[in-house]
């Protein structure tokens, strides 16, 4: 192939690889064969760092998990003040979740940490403004949801989880 076309064609999956208008996956490959290798280094270096913020991404979600756990156990704030901070922290979780499933990551870890702090905060506000009754049907409520997003996302583990939660809550109950 003349060099000019391959200029042309390169210079097209570049433009379509910024435009998104194809995946960066295929753009690459395009690059890869157009260019014979050449271009390789580009695109390794795009797929690391998308690789790194991913990471980040997943460790910094990770870590709301604990430091919900030190706002409601290990301090001495209002309730309020509680409730506000879990909030947020789902609030960046769910944003965190719909960010990775938009680049199609792996999105079962912000999955499991988005559920598990809503049941954090579901819970903590219903044991604080009201009976244990509440808190039970809450938790029955959370379980079920975790089910339900179990089988629409055809997550196995997330039924099962929920699945054996709601028989150990129940067993609970009940002794």
């Amino acid at each position: 192939m003349a060099e000019d076309r391959k200029k042309i064609i390169v210079n097209e999956i570049h433009y379509w690889k910024q435009s998104k208008l194809l995946p960066e996956k295929y753009c690459n490959f395009l690059l890869a064969l157009y260019t014979e290798g050449e271009d390789s280094t580009d695109s390794r270096n795009s797929l690391f760092q998308g690789k790194i913020w991913n990471i980040t991404y997943y460790f910094l979600n990770f870590l709301m998990l604990p430091f919900s756990f030190v706002v409601i156990y290990f301090t001495e704030n209002d309730v309020i003040l509680q409730t506000v901070l879990l909030t947020v922290f789902v609030l960046l979780s769910l944003l965190q979740l719909w960010w990775i499933y938009k680049q199609n990551g792996m999105i079962h870890i912000p999955l499991n940490v988005t559920l598990l702090l809503v049941f954090l905060l579901t819970t903590t506000v219903a044991s604080t403004y009201f009976e244990n009754v509440y808190v039970f049907l809450v938790s029955l409520l959370n379980i079920a949801g975790w089910y339900f997003i179990g089988y629409r996302s055809n997550i196995f583990y997330l039924k099962i989880i929920s699945l054996i939660l709601a028989l150990g809550l129940i067993l609970y109950m009940l002794f």
